[in-house]
């Protein structure tokens, strides 16, 4: 930078030498985890409630809105053994733990215990 600095400083034009030094990325591959994202958001989620047979209630499924659960995805860098980065896909854990409370609300239920089972249904052909 001083070389710049002295050159503009004569007010005169001339050549400066720049050294470039390359260092190699520290993520080398971000599309398995965006691949990752995509079927994950693309696939339907849905939760079910088994419904309560003491009370006469039929089971229930909720489908959950694909632009909620893309809120909820968090992309972490981790260091990787080459040195490097790698990038994992996490859902937000606590959205996802609240989740369940309006459903109870429509159920006029309180979650008292919430215990879900994530099975995510493929659509036929897909």
């Amino acid at each position: 930078m001083g070389c710049v600095q002295a050159q503009l400083a004569q007010g005169e034009s001339g050549t400066v030498d720049v050294v470039v030094h390359e260092l190699p990325p520290l993520v080398h591959d971000v599309e398995a985890v965006a691949d990752q994202a995509r079927r994950l958001l693309r696939t339907p989620l849905l939760l079910a409630y088994a419904g309560d047979a003491a009370q006469d209630e039929a089971p229930l499924q909720f489908a959950l809105d694909p632009v909620q659960l893309a809120g909820w995805l968090h992309i972490i860098p981790q260091p990787s053994a080459s040195g490097g980065i790698s990038l994992t896909l996490q859902v937000d854990e606590a959205a996802w733990l609240l989740m369940p409370n309006p459903l109870a609300a429509s159920l006029a239920r309180r979650a008292t215990h919430v215990s879900i089972l994530i099975r995510l249904i493929r659509p036929p052909g897909a």
